[in-house]
C-alpha cells in the first residue's frame, strides 16, 4: 500500500509553493495524464475553512505546507480553500494523510473540513437495458478507512470522502445552455401535436403490452445518473433475453449492438434507422441532463468497464449528437468512437457544435451505421 509518509520519502517541505487555481488545474490535469498512462493511482485532498478569521488562511497554508512532501502540489481552488494532489498515493494513503492533517489543523485551532478524493474512480457495476429493469444507482466505491484514531470524535473538523467530479465536471456555457433551451422547447412542442400522436400510435398497434416511452438509467456529467427518456423500440422484457445475444455483439468494447437485433419490434426497427426514437430526449435536453452536442450518454454497466482514459467523455454533459453521430455512429469501433469523443471535448467551441449540427440532418437521413 501507498502511503503518503512512507520510509525512504522526501521530507515535508515549509516552503512548498502555493498554486493558482490556474495553475492547480494544470497540475491537476498532468497528473490526471500521468496516472492513465502509468496505470498508477493518486489522491486529492481539499481543506475548506468554516469560518476566514484574520491569520487563519494564512496559518492554514502553513500547516499544508508542514504536511505535504516536496513533489506534491499544493493550491488554493476557492475562497479560504486549498487542496493537495498526492502522487502515487491510493485511498488508504490519503485517508492517513488526512487523518495526520486533521490532527496539525486542531492543533493549530483552525476550523476545517477535508475532503478526501482519489483516482482512479471504482464505479460499481451495474446492468440495465432499453425498458429500464436492472438499472441501478451508480456510486463510487467508498473509500477505505484506516481506523479513526479519535480524530473524528473531534467536534472541531471532520473529514468526508468523494469521487473527483469537482476537478473533472466541465459544465456548458451559458450560450450553448440558451440554445439547449430554445430548440429543446421548440422540438417539445411542435413534436406533441405532430410527431407524438403519429409515433405512438404505430408502437401501440405494432406491440401493444409494452408502453410508449422507456425510460433507463445513463451517465452523464461527472458520473451522475439521470433517467434517459426515448420511444420504445424493443418488445416488453427484452432485458432478460440481452445475455443469449452477447455473442453476436458486433460492438467491440463495452458496448452492445447488434444489427439485426430480434428483440426489436417492426417500427422499432424504422425508428431506429431514422433516430426518432431519439426525440423524446429533448426533455433530457431541457432539463439540463443533456446538451444538444456531445458524447453520447452511455450506460451505467459500461462505464463500470472503462479504462481510466475512456472515463473522460463524463468530463461534459452528454449530448443528442456528436462527432461519432455523425461520422458513422455503429459503424465505428469502440476506441475509435471514445477518442472522436475526446477530441470533441478538447477542440469544444461554438463553432464546432454549430458544425455538428449542421451535419446531423445529413447523417441521420443517409442512415449509416444506425442500428
Amino acid at each position: 500500500m501507498t502511503r503518503p509518509f512512507r520510509r525512504g520519502a522526501p521530507p515535508p517541505h515549509p516552503n512548498l509553493p502555493l498554486l493558482s487555481p490556474t495553475e492547480f488545474a494544470r497540475s491537476f490535469e498532468a497528473e490526471r495524464v500521468r496516472t492513465e498512462r502509468t496505470g498508477s493511482v493518486f489522491a486529492v485532498v481539499t481543506v475548506a475553512l468554516r469560518e476566514a478569521r484574520q491569520g487563519e488562511v494564512r496559518r492554514m497554508i502553513e500547516v499544508l505546507q508542514g504536511a505535504a512532501r516536496i513533489y506534491d502540489s499544493l493550491g488554493t481552488i476557492g475562497d479560504a480553500t486549498a487542496a493537495v494532489i498526492l502522487p502515487e498515493t491510493d485511498p488508504d494513503g490519503a485517508r492517513s494523510f488526512a487523518d495526520r492533517l486533521l490532527l496539525e489543523l486542531g492543533r493549530a485551532d483552525i476550523r476545517a473540513d477535508l475532503d478526501v478524493y482519489s483516482y482512479p474512480i471504482d464505479w460499481e457495476d451495474d446492468d440495465s437495458d432499453e425498458d429500464g429493469h436492472g438499472a441501478g444507482d451508480r456510486t463510487p466505491a467508498p473509500l477505505p478507512r484506516t481506523g479513526s484514531h479519535g480524530l473524528f470524535a473531534l467536534s472541531l473538523d471532520r473529514s468526508r470522502q468523494g469521487d473527483l467530479e469537482p476537478f473533472l465536471a466541465q459544465p456548458i456555457s451559458r450560450w450553448a445552455r440558451a440554445l439547449d433551451v430554445v430548440v429543446s422547447a421548440s422540438a417539445l412542442a411542435v413534436g406533441a401535436v405532430t410527431v407524438l400522436p403519429l409515433v405512438s400510435l404505430a408502437i401501440l398497434l405494432d406491440s401493444p403490452k409494452g408502453g410508449v416511452f422507456y425510460r433507463q438509467k445513463r451517465t452523464g456529467l461527472g458520473g451522475r445518473e439521470f433517467e434517459f427518456w426515448k420511444f420504445r423500440s424493443m418488445k416488453p422484457g427484452a432485458h432478460a433475453t440481452r445475455e443469449f445475444l452477447e455473442a453476436a455483439n458486433e460492438q467491440s468494447g463495452p458496448v452492445f449492438k447488434i444489427r439485426n437485433d430480434p428483440r426489436m419490434t417492426r417500427v422499432g426497427r424504422f425508428l431506429r434507422k431514422t433516430s426518432i426514437d431519439e426525440l423524446p430526449q429533448f426533455w433530457n435536453i431541457l432539463k439540463g441532463d443533456m446538451t444538444l452536442v456531445g458524447p453520447r450518454p452511455p450506460l451505467p454497466a459500461e462505464v463500470a468497464k472503462y479504462e481510466p482514459w475512456q472515463r473522460r467523455r463524463l468530463d461534459v454533459v452528454p449530448g443528442l449528437t456528436c462527432l461519432w453521430q455523425v461520422g458513422g455512429r455503429s459503424d465505428i469501433g469502440f476506441l475509435d468512437w471514445v477518442r472522436m469523443d475526446l477530441q470533441y471535448i478538447r477542440r469544444r467551441s461554438a463553432r464546432l457544435d454549430l458544425w455538428i449540427l449542421w451535419r446531423t440532418p445529413l447523417a441521420v437521413l443517409l442512415g449509416r451505421g444506425a442500428y
